[in-house]
């Protein structure tokens, strides 16, 4: 509701495709995605990254929350997301820590 809101607020309601929910499974049918917000079950953000990243525009975020509250959980996967090469990627330490990913153009 609080992510609705904003969305009005912020003018761009029609411009956002909201998943609420489990959205494994639907993830890899989705493309053409410039920003995608993850805060699910921690055990679950590695895969939510490997079917993100490929639909993600070049240039398109994908921002994954409580980093640093979670590290004992989050750690490996952080350590992997920053070195793979398909993403520049930083984690700020906003909050709960954010984990903050930018696809990289296609090489080649």
């Amino acid at each position: 509701a609080i992510a609705r809101e904003t969305f009005r607020g912020a003018e761009i309601e029609p411009l956002v495709a909201l998943t609420v929910g489990d959205a494994r499974g639907r993830l890899r049918s989705l493309t053409g995605i410039g920003f995608a917000f993850v805060d699910h079950a921690k055990d679950r953000y590695r895969e939510a990254f490997e079917e993100l990243v490929p639909n993600l525009v070049p240039g398109g975020l994908l921002v994954a929350d409580n980093i640093l509250s979670h590290r004992d959980v989050l750690d490996a996967f952080v350590t992997d997301v920053v070195a793979d090469p398909r993403v520049d990627s930083t984690v700020l330490t906003v909050g709960k820590g954010l984990l903050v990913c930018r696809k990289l153009a296609a090489r080649g």
